[in-house]
């Protein structure tokens, strides 16, 4: 697994608008995405290991998770540092943790792969599919190895390939298909990136992970309607936004060939995808 096609400063800048860009629109569709992601989240936080008072690292954690269940796992007497790249996510994993009452939670605004933390200083780390989504994910895991204490545990995933994960791959089609837009250059950070079997594995042993175990988990994402699916994807994909932002009269266009493609995926009155995702354990 090699780093994506652009410098580390253009990544970032363009990593950090879109994710800001989307912030609010993540929060607004949070609990449909996480009906569907909340199994991954659980069987996470099963393979790293967790017990009470722990000290535990989430990266990537967005809008916090799994960096909330982390927290009710380790209890009071634990702590869990939750780390993503932009502000606009943690104001809201923040607003999360205070509405569950978890005062051992703290959020934090870093680059993935620079983790501006100490040497061995956690027990084990989270990171639901984030290593996909970062410019050289071997440099992110091995700053996560860094961190955490000799033999601790980390838990990741990343989704599978194209094929395997209608829910994200679709619409992507059908930007291509009705309005043209190019795939991105390979290796560029995005969900599909490190989907296919083996290569989750592959950048752990790069980054000098041991005791790898990797499992195909199945995550049901499940919507009202055609519809609903539509204005969820074109609310956060920040490609279509800058696109409709320029051309607003393919919003129709895309929204009514989108619907039409996932008809298959409606039955009994809900639209249900069944998407691959990888899950590993690694020790440090």
């Amino acid at each position: 697994m090699t780093r994506g096609p652009e410098t580390q400063a253009v990544y970032l800048a363009r990593m950090s608008a879109a994710w800001s860009e989307s912030a609010h629109a993540w929060h607004r569709h949070w609990p449909v995405f996480e009906a569907g992601a909340g199994e991954l989240s659980r069987r996470l936080v099963e393979l790293a290991r967790l017990q009470t008072g722990m000290r535990v690292l989430d990266l990537c954690t967005g809008l916090g998770e799994p960096a909330l269940r982390v927290a009710q796992r380790v209890g009071p007497d634990g702590c869990v540092v939750a780390v993503d790249l932009v502000e606009s996510m943690l104001h809201y994993a923040r607003e999360r943790a205070a509405a569950a009452g978890l005062d051992n939670l703290r959020c934090t605004a870093m680059e993935g792969e620079a983790l501006a933390l100490a040497d061995g200083s956690f027990d084990a780390a989270t990171f639901r599919w984030g290593p996909m989504l970062l410019n050289d994910p071997v440099q992110g895991l091995s700053e996560v190895r860094r961190v955490l204490k000799p033999g601790a545990w980390l838990a990741t995933s990343v989704w599978g390939t194209g094929q395997e994960v209608p829910f994200i791959a679709l619409p992507g089609l059908v930007a291509e298909e009705v309005l043209g837009l190019a795939k991105p250059p390979p290796g560029t950070p995005g969900p599909l990136r490190m989907g296919r079997a083996g290569e989750l594995e592959a950048a752990l042993l790069a980054a000098g992970w041991h005791g790898i175990g990797v499992e195909r988990v199945i995550v049901r994402m499940a919507f009202d309607s055609p519809r609903a699916f539509v204005e969820f994807h074109m609310e956060l994909a920040s490609h279509l936004r800058a696109h409709f932002a320029q051309r607003p009269e393919d919003r129709q266009r895309f929204a009514d060939a989108l619907e039409q493609r996932v008809q298959p995926f409606y039955r009994d009155g809900r639209l249900v995808f069944e998407n691959l995702a990888y899950a590993a354990a690694a020790r440090r």
